[in-house]
């Protein structure tokens, strides 16, 4: 067997060797043929690199620009303000007298208020000389503002004094509904069932109560019915008594809402009178009370609560007397 393996492996030689003396050496090309090749295959690779290069530039780039964008993104993102949200209505206008100045700071807006018209927490109202509002709040208290004053609408819960004088009418003692903060420079002004005036001026914060009760949270100070408390801008207190009627109130009257009869009784017509000047209402005789629950009024009456006792009474059978702090009822001589 090993014979035949060495005989086969010769055989191979053989035919190797014969092929070999056959073939001949390949011709290599010119010198000058070869130099062109080679510098065609360079030039070939060195557009190829160059190519690979601007490929990695552009992605570069790219890349790079796609993170500029990210980073401004970002920054946009952080540096805007958030979205305005939605207005929240907090009051109404009643009367209007003069020209009031509506700001809104959050629009960039400033408008004349108008009777009727809707009024959003963040905004500003200011009234100047001889001019004059009213606002009925959203739990209906209701607010008259005067001349020469400026408040806040700040929260359905909030008004801030700036400067001048507020008038505020409360619901029922202990009626959650009809809570309201008055904010002032002393300190948030907190009430009970009451009607109140809130003066802010030349640096002294004072409250002059009609009836029920007004504290200064912040420094618990009470003011009762019939007692006027200011403080001044060191916290100095004074205590004066105030009368419920003329002076400091009449400027009330003037924004008082009409008195809707709709076939009302002359006595609550009186009752309205007497309470929008703070007197009390007097008969002569219990026949003239009488007479004046049994009589009839129609029709609405728009005027000052004093005006509008001249001008109604003259259509009835009564006459009245004013008094420092009461209006008598009589029956009208002759009549």
């Amino acid at each position: 067997m090993k014979g035949m393996e060495n005989t086969e492996s010769q055989a191979g030689r053989d035919v190797l060797d014969e092929l070999f003396q056959h073939a001949t050496a390949r011709e290599r090309p010119p010198t000058a043929a070869e130099q062109a090749i080679r510098e065609s295959l360079h030039s070939e690779w060195r557009q190829m690199a160059a190519r690979r290069r601007t490929r990695r530039i552009r992605s570069y780039w790219a890349a790079a620009a796609s993170l500029a964008a990210a980073a401004v993104a970002v920054t946009l993102l952080w540096r805007a303000p958030a979205p305005a949200g939605p207005a929240v209505w907090v009051a109404t206008s009643g009367k209007v007298q003069g020209a009031v100045l509506v700001r809104d700071s959050e629009k960039g807006t400033a408008e004349f208020l108008e009777a009727a018209q809707s009024l959003d927490a963040g905004q500003t109202l200011a009234a100047g000389h001889g001019s004059r509002f009213a606002l009925r709040w959203r739990n209906g208290i209701s607010l008259r503002v005067d001349q020469n004053s400026e408040i806040q609408l700040v929260s359905p819960a909030e008004v801030r004094l700036i400067h001048g004088r507020v008038y505020v009418e409360t619901g029922t003692p202990g009626d959650a509904d009809t809570r309201l903060s008055l904010l002032t420079p002393v300190g948030p002004l907190e009430h009970l069932g009451t009607r109140y005036l809130a003066s802010v001026k030349a640096g002294t914060t004072s409250v002059s109560v009609r009836d029920g009760k007004v504290i200064f949270v912040s420094r618990q100070s009470l003011a009762s019915a019939g007692e006027k408390l200011s403080i001044s801008k060191s916290g100095r207190e004074m205590r004066e008594p105030v009368a419920p009627y003329g002076g400091p109130w009449e400027w009330t009257e003037q924004l008082a809402p009409a008195f809707v009869s709709g076939d009302r009784p002359v006595s609550e017509f009186l009752a309205w009178v007497g309470h929008e000047t703070g007197r009390r209402i007097e008969f002569d005789s219990f026949e003239t009370e009488q007479l004046a629950a049994a009589t009839r009024l129609r029709g609405d009456v728009d005027l000052g609560p004093m005006e509008a006792l001249e001008s109604v009474l003259l259509t009835t059978d009564f006459e009245f007397s004013l008094s420092e702090d009461t209006i008598l009822l009589s029956t009208a001589a002759g009549r």
